[in-house]
C-alpha cells in the first residue's frame, strides 16, 4: 500500500509541476484563434488628440523613444477598425504587452513582429473620434485605454483615455492627372487624397496649385490648376502634401498639349457638328461635284500641329509609386510568446518540481529510520 501510494505522488507532483504550462499553452492558443478572424482588420489613418494642433507620432522625448502628440508631421499609423482587436503600429513601432498602470508613458518597441505588439480594440465614438483600449489578457495593461498624460504631450495608458480625431484616411501617395492630353488653355485636373495639397513641377519650376477637395465635397480629392502649357509635349512630376503633412512624390506624367482649334478627341479631318457628306460652308470658287468627297486632298493639314496628335493620351504613362510594405501587408496577429509571458508559469512548476522532490527524500528518509 505504501509503495502505491509512493507511485502516485510521484506522478501526481509532476503532473501538478506542469499544470500551470498546460494553461498557459491553452490560453496563447485561444488567443491566437481570436485574433486571426481580425487580422484583416487593420486600417492606415493618421491620428490627432481631440483638441490638439499636434499630430500622434513616435519620437524622441528627452532622449527616450516614445509616442507624444507634438510632431508637426504625423506618422502613418494601422489600427485595426471599430470593433475589433489588433496591433496598434503607429510609423514602425507599437506597443508593449509591458505596458502597466502608473507608467509616465507609454513603452514602445520594433513592430517587425507584430505579434510582440500589445493587442488593442479600437472604439468609436458618435463623432467618428477613435479610442484605443487594450485587450490583452497577458499584459497588466488588460484594459486600460491610450491617453495622454497629464501635463505632457507623451501618451500612456490609463483609466481616463481619450479621444483622437482622423486627420486622413488610407495610405498617402503622390496626387493623380485625369487627362494626360489637353488644348492649350486647359487646366491641369486629377485627383488626391482629400484635402492634400498639390504642386504641379517642371524641372525646378513650379507651374501651378492646388488643394484637393475635402471628404464633405462633392467630389472628395478632386483638384485642378492652370500651368499654362504651350502646343507640344511636357514632362511633368505631382508632388502631394497630405492634411497631416505628409509629402508624397514625385509622381511623372507626360502631357500632350494641342491647339486650341483642334479637339483632340476627333478625327480633325472632319467637322464633328455637320454632316461629313455635305459641305455647309464651300469656300469661294468654283462648286464642288457633288459626288465628290468633301474631305481635304491629300497632303492638306486642317490644322496647325493636329498632324501629329493620336487624339488619344500619350502612351507614356505615370508610374505609381511603389506602396509601402508596413502599410500594405495584411498584419499576422499574436502567433507566438516571449519568455516573459510564460516566466510566472515556469516559476510555479519549478516550485512544485521542487517541493515533490523534497517530498520524495522526507519519505525515503522516514522509511528507513
Amino acid at each position: 500500500m505504501r509503495r502505491t501510494t509512493t507511485m502516485a505522488g510521484l506522478v501526481a507532483v509532476p503532473l501538478l509541476a506542469t499544470a500551470p504550462l498546460l494553461a498557459v499553452s491553452t490560453s496563447a492558443s485561444a488567443q491566437t484563434v481570436v485574433d486571426a478572424t481580425t487580422s484583416d482588420s487593420t486600417v492606415t489613418s493618421t491620428l490627432r488628440l481631440a483638441g490638439s494642433n499636434g499630430f500622434v507620432a513616435v519620437g524622441s522625448v528627452d532622449g527616450v523613444e516614445q509616442a507624444h502628440t507634438n510632431a508637426a508631421t504625423a506618422d502613418a499609423v494601422l489600427h485595426p477598425e471599430p470593433g475589433a482587436s489588433g496591433p496598434l503600429i503607429i510609423g514602425d513601432r507599437c506597443f508593449s504587452p509591458l505596458n502597466g498602470p502608473g507608467l509616465p508613458y507609454a513603452l514602445v518597441i520594433d513592430a517587425t513582429d507584430p505579434s510582440r505588439c500589445l493587442t488593442m480594440r479600437t472604439v468609436a465614438s458618435a463623432d467618428g473620434s477613435l479610442r484605443f483600449v487594450a485587450d490583452d489578457a497577458l499584459s497588466p495593461g488588460n484594459g486600460l485605454t491610450l491617453e495622454q498624460t497629464p501635463g505632457s504631450s507623451a501618451l500612456r495608458l490609463g483609466d481616463a483615455g481619450s479621444d483622437f480625431d482622423v486627420v486622413t484616411r488610407g495610405e498617402f501617395t503622390a496626387p493623380e492627372l485625369t487627362e494626360t492630353t489637353i488644348t492649350v488653355g486647359s487646366d491641369l485636373a486629377g485627383t488626391a487624397q482629400p484635402g492634400a495639397h498639390v504642386v504641379v513641377v517642371r524641372g525646378t519650376d513650379v507651374l501651378c496649385e492646388a488643394d484637393a477637395a475635402g471628404e464633405d465635397a462633392s467630389q472628395p480629392g478632386a483638384w485642378s490648376c492652370a500651368a499654362d502649357l504651350q502646343v507640344g509635349e511636357h514632362d511633368l512630376e505631382l508632388y502631394g502634401v497630405s492634411a497631416a503633412n505628409q509629402p508624397a512624390g514625385p509622381r511623372a506624367v507626360h502631357v500632350v498639349v494641342a491647339d486650341a482649334s483642334t479637339d483632340p478627341g476627333t478625327d480633325p479631318g472632319t467637322d464633328p457638328g455637320t454632316d461629313p457628306g455635305t459641305d455647309p460652308s464651300p469656300e469661294p470658287g468654283p462648286d464642288p461635284d457633288p459626288g465628290t468627297d468633301p474631305d481635304p486632298a491629300p497632303g492638306v493639314d486642317p490644322a496647325p500641329g493636329a498632324g501629329s496628335l493620336p487624339g488619344t493620351p500619350s502612351a507614356t504613362t505615370a508610374p505609381t509609386p511603389t506602396s509601402s510594405p508596413t502599410a500594405t501587408a495584411a498584419l499576422p496577429d499574436r502567433l507566438a510568446y516571449t519568455g516573459a509571458e510564460v516566466g510566472t508559469a515556469t516559476a510555479a512548476a519549478g516550485v512544485f518540481l521542487g517541493l515533490g522532490g523534497l517530498l520524495t527524500v522526507l519519505r525515503r528518509r522516514l522509511r528507513r529510520s
